[in-house]
């Protein structure tokens, strides 16, 4: 705010919270390898990886990646590319504090491979709470070629 006494401009500033009045983000990246692709069945050998940064299931599985975001950022896409666009996968978090039993999905619905998510919940990251990872359904002789997870963060 300002006042004008003639010549002299008094200014006073105000505390504001920002929210909503056009902050400046910058829109980035993170690429998940298919290699970065783990088995949930740990008892069976039913994955391999390649040189070619894919993995390979062999036998029935769901597969799991983690997610390192940056903290505070908002998750604005994401997208799970494989060899089987039948199959489906989520973009889930587990509160750091227990076992994982409990899950909230920030994908707002279940999503075939190879079709991208725009309308995500529970989009702004927090890494003080939550642990972030992305699966699949049970895949079967298909290949997770990776993901790519697009967000923003502020300037």
């Amino acid at each position: 705010m300002a006042l004008d006494f003639g010549m002299n401009t008094l200014f006073q500033s105000e505390d504001r919270d920002n929210v909503g009045l056009g902050k400046e983000t910058k829109e980035e990246y993170l690429s998940v390898a298919g290699t970065q692709f783990m088995t949930t069945a740990q008892s069976t050998l039913t994955v391999y990886s390649n040189t070619k940064g894919t993995i390979n299931t062999n036998t029935v599985t769901p597969v799991v990646a983690q997610v390192n975001l940056p903290h505070g950022c908002t998750v604005t896409a994401v997208i799970l590319y494989g060899s089987d666009g039948g199959e489906q996968w989520l973009l889930s978090r587990t509160d750091n504090s227990t076992d994982g039993a409990s899950k909230d999905d920030l994908s707002a619905g279940v999503f075939n491979i190879n079709q991208e998510d725009i309308k995500i919940d529970f989009a702004q990251i927090d890494n003080r709470k939550y642990r972030y990872y992305l699966n699949t359904t049970t895949l079967e002789g298909d290949i997770v070629y990776g993901a790519r997870i697009t967000y923003t963060t502020e300037l």
